[in-house]
């Protein structure tokens, strides 16, 4: 077959009467009379992987980003999403292909797609969105939900929160009053239990922890309110620096016998300086 239809000039050209097409799978996909509700797959799905589930079960997959779809045209819940525009047919695919992989991941997906709305339209809140399309998020303690969270929220690191936030907010869960950001990121704790942030490597240490630096030459304890106290100190005669489980601890010398205390002994130590007693 050399052409379409008889007519050699319509090779590759739109439905519409439009230019040549120059990617094969938006011509194919141009062709498709019923996109929405057909059992037609989108040549895109195909064009750098195959399809990890079966074609029903890939249509079934489509039905539930349905709301996505509806975006393209302004309606349904997520109709505040339509100036995405081109990007809510990649997001659409996207939603489908990883439902089709696993259904379960479906409001893992529709949670991503809202965050990319809320992201490209700041201020954009996507009210009951969870409820309608069944997909509850359950904060962790000290945290509780919300359409718009900002994405300032006061940190162990900085527990002001700004009068101008520059990023985007996204729904999901937010700190209660009184409550921050541990180091993680994760967490919300009160302002008191917050830790500590070495500044030497930029590590997070809960509130209580001792730790020594890579040389072996400080010891610190993190205290409450992110305060920190250290204390200078050597290994010792016959004694190195070397990491285990603990993080940076003095040891003593293959060659040598001795005792050497723990981060938490030397912290607590009144006037001993050298961490180990190594033998020769």
């Amino acid at each position: 077959m050399n052409n379409l239809f008889g007519i050699p000039t319509g090779n590759c050209i739109w439905p519409t009467e439009g230019p040549i097409a120059m990617v094969a799978e938006k011509f194919g996909d141009d062709w498709i009379d019923d996109f929405e509700n057909g059992a037609c797959i989108p040549g895109s799905i195909f064009k750098n992987s195959s399809l990890p589930c079966s074609p029903d079960e890939y249509m079934a997959a489509k039905k539930m980003c349905q709301a996505i779809e509806e975006a393209k045209s302004g309606k349904g819940i997520f109709a505040k999403c339509v100036s995405l525009g081109a990007q809510l047919d990649e997001l659409f695919n996207g939603c489908s292909y990883d439902v089709c992989a696993d259904p379960a991941l479906r409001c893992a997906a529709l949670t991503a797609f809202v965050h990319t709305c809320q992201k490209a339209i700041p201020g954009t809140r996507l009210s009951g969105w969870r409820e309608s399309l069944s997909c509850p998020l359950v904060c962790p303690a000290n945290q509780s939900y919300s359409e718009c969270v900002s994405g300032c929220q006061p940190t162990c690191a900085n527990t002001t929160t700004k009068a101008v936030c520059d990023k985007p907010c996204i729904e999901g869960c937010v700190c209660s009053y009184g409550t921050v950001l541990d180091g993680t990121g994760l967490n919300c704790i009160p302002q008191e239990h917050c830790g500590c942030i070495d500044k030497t490597n930029g590590n997070y240490y809960e509130a209580g922890s001792i730790w020594m630096n890579a040389d072996c030459t400080k010891t610190y304890k993190c205290l409450e309110f992110g305060n920190m106290i250290d204390k200078d100190v050597t290994c010792g005669e016959r004694a190195t620096c070397s990491t285990d489980h603990l993080g940076h601890v003095c040891t003593c010398q293959s060659a040598s016998a001795g005792t050497c205390m723990t981060p938490e002994e030397t912290i607590a130590a009144n006037d001993k300086y050298h961490v180990c007693d190594c033998k020769i």
